[in-house]
């Protein structure tokens, strides 16, 4: 297997995290593929969680959002700052597909428990993940499945599990969702609102126990075994593994997977459920390293800012990713609907664009007044630039891209100018620049 190259390297630091810095990008280049891939997915370094303080706290409305954006801090301060970094990415990948928002399940505390679960299970057996995902209280608030009795069903949960997190649109029937819900009767919450407690727990008395039918089987169907089935029977099991792992490839390389690669990823994927080796044969697929997957991906809001965040080794604290990404478009805990956020060009947009020019304009002053690119006066303007882009991990820069900032540079010196508004506005530059941009 060939060598990897830095280009590549760069490629798939970004895809599996968040970027790398030159010094990661050179300490990886030259390894083959396979042991690039296998430094990358190893978690052994994985770090425990830090429960935040604050979720201790209970009381009053602004309280609650203070929590909340408190956990989004601390997750956006791993993203960027984590030895694992393929972790948190796979929990944003699970957190906008398995979705939940904070504006339907305002319990700080449930949706901590339900990112430690998602981040635990990121990477470990899909099986596992799915069932424990749908006895989340989270979950069960969300999509009202701790209202679901056997006098009054409540389809939502059975019908989301079915259509969008296991199986796809048209892959099963009406009398299966109607089934289903039956059987998840009974899976809810108890807990206290003020308290900010919630625990899942089966109903014995509000559970159907008679007969219900899916996928043409009639029985006295239980909630989890309704997965249970899905991922044992012959024709959904297929089913599932093709829609997991074109969501996966969209996720990490770009939409519409090839057909073959879905076919022999999802074969292998059926044969133990195992999500790790899964990523692993994603990432050495010939097809995830051809130049229109590295250039074929947008990079998401939380992603964008997260990169920045590891290049300044700004955290949240400093940042401030409270200001600034919900007019982006995306925050976590925060997803439009049951479907999570769309990928690639949908996050192309005027709207996009103004509200990461003004984040760019805001922390380009911060920068500049933090010493950043201090000295780029004294330095040719090709080393200027190239100094700026590394050090915000645009390592592979497009020619273009340094051609634009190099000449703007030298025009700007040519001109009759104040110096010390090179850094501020070459990092403005830099950081509206499209290759940062792309993931």
């Amino acid at each position: 297997m060939a060598a990897m190259s830095a280009a590549d390297v760069a490629h798939l630091l970004r895809r599996a995290g968040f970027g790398g810095s030159p010094a990661e990008i050179a300490a990886l280049a030259g390894q083959e593929a396979a042991a690039a891939v296998d430094h990358v997915l190893d978690t052994t370094a994985n770090p425990g969680e830090a429960r935040p303080a604050i979720l201790d706290q209970t009381g009053k409305n602004e309280d609650r959002w203070k929590r909340l954006t408190a956990l989004r801090s601390y997750w956006y301060d791993r993203m960027a700052f984590s030895p694992t970094p393929v972790v948190e990415k796979m929990t944003l990948f699970w957190h906008g597909h398995f979705t939940t928002s904070a504006d339907s399940v305002y319990r700080p505390n449930a949706l901590w428990d339900q990112m430690v679960f998602y981040r635990a299970n990121a990477l470990g057996n899909f099986r596992t993940l799915a069932q424990g995902m749908a006895l989340q209280p989270a979950m069960l608030f969300y999509l009202n499945n701790d209202q679901n009795r056997k006098k009054s069903p409540n389809q939502n949960f059975a019908r989301e599990l079915l259509e969008l997190f296991l199986l796809g649109i048209g892959n099963y029937s009406e009398g299966d969702v109607f089934g289903a819900a039956a059987a998840w009767t009974g899976h809810t919450v108890t807990g206290d609102y003020n308290a900010d407690t919630a625990t899942y727990t089966f109903n014995a008395n509000q559970h159907d126990g008679g007969n219900k039918t899916f996928f043409g089987v009639t029985k006295n169907w239980n909630g989890p075994e309704i997965i249970d089935e899905i991922f044992d029977n012959a024709t959904s099991r297929v089913v599932m593994a093709k829609f997991i792992v074109s969501k996966l490839w969209s996720f990490f390389a770009t939409p519409n997977p090839p057909a073959p690669v879905v076919d022999q990823l999802a074969a292998g994927f059926m044969a133990d459920w195992e999500l790790k080796p899964l990523l692993r044969a994603l990432f050495l697929r010939p097809e995830f390293s051809t130049d229109a997957v590295k250039q074929g991906l947008v990079r998401t809001p939380v992603e964008y800012l997260v990169t920045i965040m590891k290049a300044t080794t700004w955290t949240s604290a400093e940042i401030h990713p409270e200001w600034w990404l919900s007019n982006m478009g995306q925050e976590v805990y925060n997803p439009p609907n049951v479907s999570g956020w769309r990928p690639n060009g949908y996050w192309v947009s005027a709207a996009a664009a103004s509200a990461k020019a003004g984040f760019a304009d805001w922390l380009s002053w911060q920068l500049k007044d933090a010493g950043f690119l201090a000295d780029s006066t004294t330095h040719t303007a090709a080393e200027t630039v190239a100094t700026a882009l590394a050090a915000l991990h645009v390592t592979e820069p497009s020619a273009h891209v340094r051609q634009v900032l190099e000449q703007w540079v030298a025009t700007q010196r040519a001109a009759p100018y104040q110096g010390w508004a090179e850094p501020k506005y070459l990092t403005l530059l830099t950081l509206l620049s499209p290759d940062l941009q792309l993931a």
